[in-house]
């Protein structure tokens, strides 16, 4: 009777051990899970800086081809006039600078809509 008594405490040990075990490994898990939301609410919200960024852009970018068709309209009209020859490609390069701009912050929205994708993926696989 005492060695079937000392037999079911060391059982009960070993179980109290796997469930203190167990319990960590689950609250690692959801340490790890809300990292996880925490990473992608914060992607979320650098997507969002860069779409107001990019409007912003696109906004600036329709004024500077507007104000080149402008240009290019008085320049017809005022052919062999250096001054608006020189705007004209002053505003050119301002419109070209607004190209590289805008497709610089499409390809970083890219990206981070590309690590918030994998952060949710993560998270999902966590639970």
């Amino acid at each position: 009777a005492e060695a079937s008594e000392k037999t079911i405490e060391v059982a009960v040990a070993a179980l109290q051990r796997r469930h203190a075990t167990a319990e960590g490994q689950r609250e690692a898990l959801e340490r790890h899970l809300e990292g996880l939301e925490c990473q992608l609410q914060d992607a979320a919200e650098e997507i969002d800086g860069h779409r107001i960024e990019l409007n912003e852009q696109r906004v600036a970018h329709q004024f500077a081809e507007s104000q080149v068709r402008a240009l290019e309209l008085a320049a017809d009209r005022a052919t062999g006039s250096e001054r608006l020859e020189a705007e004209c490609r002053e505003y050119l390069q301002e419109l070209r600078s607004s190209q590289d701009r805008r497709s610089s912050l499409e390809a970083s929205q890219t990206a981070l809509v590309q690590r918030a994708t994998d952060a949710e993926a993560a998270a999902t696989a966590a639970q």
